[in-house]
């Protein structure tokens, strides 16, 4: 009887954790989609508004991914992978310190770059997140027949 349940808790924890990688996998792709399109509004609102660049930021993005404090960025790096945050990093490395027209092409350079991204963890992910699915099942399957 414990044979069994402990094997059930196998196989479940098994099948978790292939939906959780498969999870933050479609994460990814949505957090990298908030983060163009807030790319996209800080470009309109630099271009438009001619309003301070760091009100800009704090109104363009959420505080889900970055959000300014004691004039520095600060990046939440949850479900981001390390070239991620070293495109965001990079972009806010040097904000603010060029005209507004410079700013302006800058901001669509890291909105193309991040757009780029953005199509890999898409791509990323349905490549993936069936197998991942799939992995965990068979896996937890696999670690039933082999205790049984």
């Amino acid at each position: 009887m414990f044979k069994i349940i402990g094997l059930f808790i196998l196989f479940i924890s098994s099948c978790f954790l292939g939906f959780l990688k498969s999870y933050n996998l479609k994460m990814r792709a949505e957090k990298l989609k908030a983060l163009c399109l807030s790319f996209e509004m800080l470009a309109s609102r630099i271009k438009a508004e001619k309003t301070e660049l760091e009100r800009a930021v704090a109104v363009s993005f959420s505080k889900e991914t970055v959000y300014i404090k004691e004039n520095r960025a600060i990046i939440n790096p949850d479900l981001l992978e390390k070239e991620d945050i070293a495109l965001i990093e990079e972009f806010f490395e040097s904000f603010g310190r060029r005209d507004i027209n410079s700013e302006y092409n800058r901001v669509q350079l890291f909105a193309s770059l991040l757009q780029k991204q953005r199509k890999e963890a898409e791509e990323k992910k349905e490549k993936l997140s069936r197998l991942y699915n799939s992995l965990g099942v068979l896996f937890g399957i696999f670690i039933c027949i082999f205790f049984l």
